[in-house]
């Protein structure tokens, strides 16, 4: 076999993976869009439902939010509108991550410092976990959406599952507080 026809085999065998690849990578974008709103996937021989896993993780840290009141955080459906029970229950957020910041050598303060050094400066004291500056940094992006919305009005859902996760991260604060 001599090298032209060597090359021209190789080629042969590489244009369809190379084309395949080509139209994924000129598409990524639309691709992983659809992949982020999948819900449902079906193979050969096994089947997947995210949607169910979603509401499952939702109906938990409901329940885990309910049964874990921490200074009267309002759960239900109550008289004040959307965007205030956001803000009272990020208040609470930020009340707690006050507190936390007196442990921290100097004088720190979210009003000083921001939230973001804040909580860098109690994840570097080990005082609370990547994930709970995570999810705090997180919800914060939440409140920020509610609040600073082009329309006036939240959706219920939206508001109770925010209250929900508000509840969950006030419980692991406090668990950083003792």
């Amino acid at each position: 076999m001599d090298w032209l026809t060597f090359i021209s085999n190789v080629s042969a065998a590489l244009a369809w993976p190379l084309a395949i690849f080509l139209v994924a990578w000129m598409f990524r974008r639309p691709i992983t869009d659809r992949l982020r709103n999948l819900q449902n996937l079906k193979g050969a021989g096994f089947e997947a439902s995210f949607e169910a896993a979603s509401e499952d993780v939702k109906k938990s840290l409901t329940k885990l939010a309910a049964d874990r009141r921490l200074d009267g955080l309002p759960i239900g459906d109550d008289e004040k509108n959307a965007v205030q029970r956001v803000l009272s229950a990020w208040v609470k957020i930020e009340e707690q991550v006050e507190r936390l910041a007196k442990r921290l050598p100097g004088e720190v303060s979210l009003k000083n410092d921001g939230l973001g050094t804040v909580l860098e400066q109690l994840v570097d004291a080990k005082i609370i976990g990547v994930q709970a500056r995570n999810s705090v940094m997180g919800l914060s992006q939440m409140r920020n959406l509610a609040v600073h919305a082009p329309s006036t009005r939240v959706a219920e859902g939206d508001v109770q599952e925010f209250l929900a996760l508000a509840n969950a991260i006030l419980y692991v604060l406090s668990q950083s507080e003792e």
